[in-house]
């Protein structure tokens, strides 16, 4: 599992109070968020638009930390952090680790959310 054990821990005991219904929409709702976040991402690299990745890799941070997925969080950061710097040349592959990394806590996420 790509996801933090104790962030998603806390998701599984409050999904369990609230009768089974949380999981799946927060599920739908990081997917959503997620591939939004990532087309930015794509969209401000082709346009080199360093303000609009950075701001969309925060975006996704956050998203990311609030389920526990901490590779993507951390892969955000980065990406955060190097768009402000102005220092683009890494930006091409860290996006590309990002969504194999979102790719995989959403899989996570719709594996546990199925349950």
């Amino acid at each position: 599992m790509t996801l933090d054990p104790a962030v998603f821990g806390e998701l599984v005991e409050l999904d369990a109070k609230a009768g089974g219904t949380l999981l799946g929409p927060l599920t739908e709702s990081f997917g959503r968020t997620s591939e939004k976040d990532l087309a930015c991402i794509r969209v401000a690299l082709a346009a080199g638009d360093a303000g609009a990745i950075a701001e969309a890799a925060h975006a996704l941070k956050g998203a990311a930390a609030a389920i526990g997925a901490t590779r993507a969080r951390e892969i955000a950061g980065k990406i955060e952090e190097v768009s402000r710097r102005g220092t683009p040349g890494d930006l091409p592959a860290l996006a590309l680790e990002l969504a194999a990394a979102v790719a995989e806590a959403r899989e996570d996420l719709e594996t546990h959310a199925r349950k």
